[in-house]
């Protein structure tokens, strides 16, 4: 159900991601094996570090932060029916995220239980 919309600023807001590359490829990758690995970016990061790489990403963290806020500061209002499609995709991810967990999700559900952990994931982590 993910959206996968096409827009102008996105997509120039995500060239900035891939072209981080060069940087991104300094770190020890992990392969994605969860249920999201057909949904997440070719630029996302899933990698295990240790402390000694803590500098590195952190300059990549504030890299792809400053390119999300230009995302947001860019963006122009959607006509209704993409705001629609959006939101539609954002509930789809977020409940299968909740049914099927992730990372953080899991340890969410350890920490606060299942009611608590679903409020926390919609509101908190994505607002909704």
């Amino acid at each position: 159900m993910l959206a996968r919309i096409q827009y102008e600023n996105v997509d120039k807001q995500y060239a900035r991601m891939r072209a981080l590359k060069t940087e991104v490829d300094q770190l020890v990758h992990s392969p994605v094996t969860r249920w999201y690995k057909e949904v997440i970016t070719d630029f996302s990061i899933h990698a295990k570090e240790d402390r000694n790489r803590d500098d590195l990403l952190f300059k990549i963290y504030q890299q792809y932060l400053a390119i999300y806020v230009d995302m947001v500061q860019q963006a122009q209002p959607q006509s209704p029916d993409l705001s629609s499609r959006v939101r539609e995709s954002l509930e789809w991810y977020v409940a299968t995220l909740i049914r099927k967990c992730g990372p953080a999700v899991d340890l969410l559900l350890k920490l606060m239980g299942p009611e608590k952990q679903r409020e926390y994931t919609r509101s908190v982590m994505f607002g909704i």
